[in-house]
């Protein structure tokens, strides 16, 4: 299994700028590897729960992205900040990227912000989009993360997951408001990406919903 490390490498791939390797303390260490007991005994020996590694990266960020609830209760009962900055965005955007659920849930009753960007204003929902996480994308939503959320290019979340073909999730959007016409920066509209990606059926189906055949890039 791979490292969050190198997971988190291949958000280059999505929009994220992180080095695949960054220096990191035993805290970071441990939150990464969900080693409970470890997070326990560092804390409880002073570590800080807000340590930044060398690319300004928490804890949390770590064990968020990697997918280990208990640590992440932990952590942010011991005061970890949910709303943690950093260019890849906050914790809440690796837990909806890679589709985990009760940390999103956790992350979101501790505070997190839905709609917080990364520094290309990418959103957790636009993460989730793109990656095919309908059920993170449904509780991001009924949370108040915005449908029609633009980041630094123009696109939509509704962009991502059409050129990525993931139908659950575009109907998703679609049925929660998603402005089916929204235009990027470089015009391009949800349509004219499916067309491009050669994405048939979910050209057909923001068809039905109305999307208009008058398309330019």
């Amino acid at each position: 299994m791979l490292s969050l490390r190198h997971c988190l490498g291949m958000l280059m791939l999505v929009g994220m700028l992180l080095p695949q390797t960054a220096l990191a303390g035993p805290l970071h260490d441990a939150a990464e590897n969900g080693d409970l007991d470890e997070v326990k005994r560092l804390i409880g020996e002073g570590a800080d729960v807000n340590a930044r590694d060398d690319y300004s990266l928490t804890p949390l960020h770590f064990s968020a992205g990697a997918g280990h609830t208990a640590v992440v209760e932990l952590l942010i009962a011991e005061g970890a900040d949910v709303n943690a900055e950093h260019q890849m965005g906050t914790p809440l955007h690796p837990a909806a990227l890679f589709g985990h659920q009760a940390i999103a849930a956790a992350l979101l009753a501790a505070g997190a912000d839905p709609n917080a960007t990364s520094a290309k204003g990418v959103t957790p929902l636009h993460f989730a989009a793109g990656k095919g996480q309908r059920v993170v994308a449904e509780l991001l939503i009924v949370n108040g993360a915005d449908v029609n959320a633009r980041d630094k290019d123009g696109a939509t979340p509704l962009h991502p997951g059409v050129v990525n073909g993931h139908k659950a999730v575009v109907e998703l959007l679609i049925a929660k408001g998603a402005d089916i016409n929204a235009r990027t920066k470089a015009e391009l509209t949800p349509l004219r990406a499916a067309d491009l990606a050669g994405r048939e059926e979910i050209a057909a189906l923001l068809k039905r919903h109305g999307a208009t055949e008058e398309l330019s890039i």
